[in-house]
């Protein structure tokens, strides 16, 4: 799953916390997030959004690859999601 490079996004909500925009994203595979201070072309997204345990993985134009937050990333309040749109 390429995010950055086959889909256009669409923002659908800023200023979010990580519990609020990590449990969109498990939902549906059709959503992203990211803090706003990452590079435009970085974002996360969940793999398998039905398993008990979803692995996330974070993708920028250079590599794909399992992540994990930081603490400083599950306590920001500067998460966005964004909508994935089929071009």
């Amino acid at each position: 799953k390429e995010v950055n490079n086959m889909c256009a996004l669409r923002l659908v909500g800023r200023g979010v916390s990580f519990v609020s925009a990590s449990s969109l994203v498990k939902q549906d595979p059709r959503f992203v997030m990211r803090v706003s201070y990452w590079p435009k072309d970085v974002s996360v997204y969940c793999e398998d959004v039905k398993s008990k345990y979803p692995i996330f993985f974070l993708e920028d134009r250079y590599s794909l690859h399992e992540w994990q937050p930081t603490t400083e990333e599950v306590l920001s309040n500067s998460w966005e999601v964004w909508e994935l749109e089929n071009e």
